[in-house]
């Protein structure tokens, strides 16, 4: 049984999106895979088409589990699903039914805390009009819990070419994998800790708007590897560099005294050795251990024009966190700390 301190963070080494396998490992295995459906930009999810008679009609899919992130199971199940649901709504696919996958520890005194957990998943796939049709279960050393979703690809506007001069934004808080780290440590604030459970209890359903915008570029979500990770794909696809405004990054309320006194969680330091030698410039150790921070339902990243905001005043909630540049053209401004 979990320790009544931790509940059920008690059972799991790498608690949330941590319990990912590291990219290289993850990029060898899709590789080999050969697969012949349409990957939506950055995103995990896939689309793909059936044709009736003369009717095509486009649905995508994705598969998420993590492990406990949460003391309660009522917190990790409605953490879980929605993590799952969050990689249909950033491809801008609305979720419509989900199967449930549950893997789970063999001692029956624990069974309650599923059960608890699962009724919460269906609970918050309800609140979102997503049906759960059923699941599969297994047994395992430590809990996992999540969703296979899937839900009609709708028409979105033909985006614009991503160019040098971009603004890049988040759409919520960061720090969430700091947080629940120290929690395990023993060193986390209960005035901390309600602030990241109320940050990754926060749908992500703001990337259907998103993504139906002209306005809009590119969208993903920030997810186990970290900023740094999902600024690396960016990168990636675009040919660009980024120049990151550290001290604009939107921190969840106390993780920047975390970072300061060197808290991480376990996955951070894999973040951190796959993806730094990208960063240039005059990079803090804050900082770095803050944009390698693995998140857990994190927030949408994307990219629009710098004005994006003053355009559509449905934008000004976000967060801007930088902006991308040429790579011949890297400016020298020392307000601005890392280069990609």
């Amino acid at each position: 049984m979990p320790n009544t301190d931790l509940g059920l963070l008690d059972l799991t080494e790498t608690a949330g999106c941590a319990c990912k396998v590291d990219s290289r490992a993850l990029r060898v295995l899709r590789d080999s895979l050969n697969l012949k459906i349409e990957h939506l930009g950055l995103q995990d999810a896939g689309s793909f088409t059936f044709t009736v008679g003369r009717r095509r009609t486009r649905f995508a899919g994705s598969i998420d589990f993590i492990g406990p992130i949460a003391r309660a199971p009522s917190d990790y199940g409605a953490i879980a699903a929605l993590h799952a649901l969050s990689d249909l709504w950033a491809s801008g696919v609305r979720p419509q039914v989900a199967l449930v996958v549950a893997i789970w520890p063999r001692d029956s005194r624990l069974w309650p805390l599923l059960i608890e957990a699962v009724a919460a998943m269906q609970r918050t796939c309800e609140e979102h009009k997503c049906e759960i049709l059923g699941g599969h279960t297994a047994y395992g050393d430590q809990p996992f819990l999540g969703l296979s979703v899937f839900g009609q690809k709708m028409k979105v506007p033909v985006k614009p070419a991503v160019k040098a001069g971009d603004h890049i934004w988040l759409t919520k808080l960061i720090g969430v994998g700091m947080a629940i780290g120290a929690l395990k440590e023993g060193e986390c604030s209960p005035e901390v800790e309600e602030h990241a459970l109320a940050a990754m209890k926060t749908p992500n359903t703001c990337g259907m708007e998103l993504n139906r915008s002209p306005l809009v570029k590119i969208v993903s979500d920030v997810t186990g590897f970290g900023l740094v990770g999902q600024l690396a794909e960016l990168i990636k696809q675009t040919g660009l560099k980024v120049k990151l405004d550290a001290p604009s990054i939107p921190l969840v309320q106390g993780v920047k005294e975390l970072a300061q006194v060197g808290h991480g969680a376990s996955a951070a330091e894999r973040n951190w050795q796959e993806y730094t030698s990208l960063i240039a410039g005059s990079t803090t150790l804050e900082t770095l251990r803050i944009i390698c921070d693995p998140q857990t339902n994190g927030p949408l990243l994307f990219v629009a024009d710098k004005d994006v905001k003053k355009r559509d005043p449905r934008m000004a909630g976000y967060h801007h966190v930088g902006h991308l540049v040429d790579p011949r053209e890297v400016p020298d401004d020392p307000s601005v700390r890392s280069i990609f």
